[in-house]
């Protein structure tokens, strides 16, 4: 389970670093480029004025300091197009010989060049030039910068943090649906690990006569097993435990609380609760189909038993047709009760029909009646 303190604030840290980092580099990366643009160009500048100076000092080396209104036009040509500069000739004392000055704004940047006469150092051109434009364009880009790093800080913060509450919002709802069906599913849901038991629905109470949660919840699930199949069960409950994506099912008989005993079919799923590996244990109650199925193998069994003792007669059987006895396979003529009481489980008790009796005994009679008036 996710620590939604820890996400907040790691995305904001990650988020105020990313803005921090934008807000600063822009401005900073302006200033660095524009300031060595700068730089740069002052020195080329400097540097041209100063072989200009140099060419009107080779021209006239020992009265050159005394010309300042010839090296201060020279100056102003050079300031004419450019008025953000100020530029100053200076002898070997540092004392002022020409100058061309502009008002300028603080904070500023000089650069200096070596005037030379034959190879000689005879004084000093200075170049100065305000960096305020530069810092002026680089406060705009810094604001530039803040607006998009405070885009990008929202942006971070605030689209992450979004999609995990839209994450948790949805894990949330399949949390209660799935708790919806879990607790109303027909068939009882066990959550067992660690020798007890995590979780029990509704219908496990119900399938267990438990009154009180204290009764399944962290009891072991073992104990509430038939003591012959017990053995078999912590073997299933192993292999689902072990197994990553295993499933293992039985038939097991359970002991109620109150101590009447069911069968049911188990279901056993490895699954991970709370962090943990534990065994998700469905058991469906087959009590009566268990009965059922034991009263339907007595049935068979006594059907099976009554046919062991019919014997059948098949087929067509020779019989005499005059005295009606009957020819066996060994090709010998039986009595007809003889061979019925061989091939199957009948016995004769023997008795006279009313008309044989009528027959015999009055053919009797008549005899009787013959020998009587003789």
């Amino acid at each position: 389970m996710y620590d939604k303190k820890v996400i907040i604030s790691t995305t904001t840290w990650i988020a105020g670093v990313v803005a921090v980092a934008v807000a600063l580099i822009l401005p900073l990366g302006y200033f660095a480029v524009s300031y060595q643009y700068l730089v740069g160009s002052l020195e080329a500048e400097a540097e041209m004025t100063s072989h200009i100076v140099t060419n009107l000092i080779n021209a006239n080396p020992d009265l050159w300091q005394f010309e300042q209104i010839r090296l201060e036009e020279l100056l102003a040509r050079r300031t004419l197009n450019k008025p953000d500069k100020s530029r100053r000739i200076l002898d070997l004392q540092n004392k002022l010989v020409a100058e061309n000055t502009a008002v300028l704004k603080p904070p500023l940047i000089t650069r200096g060049f070596n005037l030379m006469d034959a190879g000689t150092t005879v004084g000093t051109l200075e170049t100065t030039m305000s960096m305020y434009p530069l810092l002026l364009r680089s406060g705009l880009a810094a604001l530039l910068g803040i607006s998009c790093g405070l885009v990008i800080f929202i942006t971070l913060r605030i689209l992450p943090l979004r999609a995990v509450a839209q994450a948790e919002k949805y894990l949330l709802e399949s949390e209660e649906r799935y708790r919806l069906l879990v607790e109303n599913a027909p068939d009882a849901i066990l959550v067992y690990g660690n020798e007890q038991i995590f979780y029990a629905n509704s219908a496990a109470f119900r399938l267990f006569n438990a009154e009180r949660s204290e009764q399944l919840v962290g009891q072991s699930f073992i104990s509430l097993i038939h003591p012959d199949n017990r053995e078999q069960a912590e073997e299933h409950i192993q292999l689902a435990e072990q197994e990553a994506f295993s499933s293992t099912n039985m038939d097991l008989r359970l002991t109620r609380f109150d101590g009447t005993p069911i069968a049911v079919s188990a279901v056993g799923i490895r699954i991970i609760y709370n962090g943990k590996t534990a065994v998700q244990v469905i058991l469906h109650d087959i009590t009566e189909r268990k009965l059922f199925q034991d009263e339907l193998a007595d049935k068979v069994e006594q059907l099976q038993a009554a046919l062991d003792k019919v014997k059948q007669l098949e087929g067509i059987i020779p019989i005499c047709m005059y005295c009606k006895k009957i020819r066996d396979d060994e090709e010998s003529w039986q009595q007809l009760e003889s061979y019925i009481t061989q091939h199957s489980e009948a016995l004769f008790s023997h008795g006279i029909c009313p008309e044989c009796f009528g027959k015999v005994y009055g053919e009797a009679e008549k005899e009787l009646g013959s020998i009587r008036k003789s």
